[in-house]
C-alpha cells in the first residue's frame, strides 16, 4: 500500500511504472484524521449499519471513522452473521 496526495497519484503511478513494477489497482480514498471508539450495541448497529451499506446495489463507496475492538467486533460478526 502506498499512500501519497491525491494531486500526486498519477505522477506516483508512472514513476512506479517506470521502475518495472505493475500496478494492480490505484484508487482515491478518504482516511479519517480521528476515529470514534465504539463498543455494545453501539458497535453492533454501526456493523450492521456498514453491512447494508455494502450489500447495498446503488451504493459504490463508503467510508467509517469507528473503532472498534478486534475481540468485540468477531464476537458482532459471529452474532449477526457477517
Amino acid at each position: 500500500t502506498i499512500i501519497t496526495d491525491p494531486k500526486l497519484l498519477e505522477q506516483v503511478k508512472e514513476k512506479i511504472e517506470s521502475k518495472g513494477f505493475k500496478i494492480k489497482d490505484s484508487d482515491i480514498i478518504l482516511i479519517p484524521k480521528n476515529f470514534v471508539k465504539v463498543s455494545g450495541e453501539e458497535a453492533v448497529r454501526v456493523v450492521k449499519l456498514s453491512d447494508e451499506l455494502e450489500n447495498h446495489d446503488d451504493v459504490q463507496d463508503y467510508y467509517t471513522n469507528y473503532d472498534i475492538d478486534e475481540a468485540e467486533l468477531k464476537v458482532i460478526a459471529e452474532k449477526i452473521g457477517s
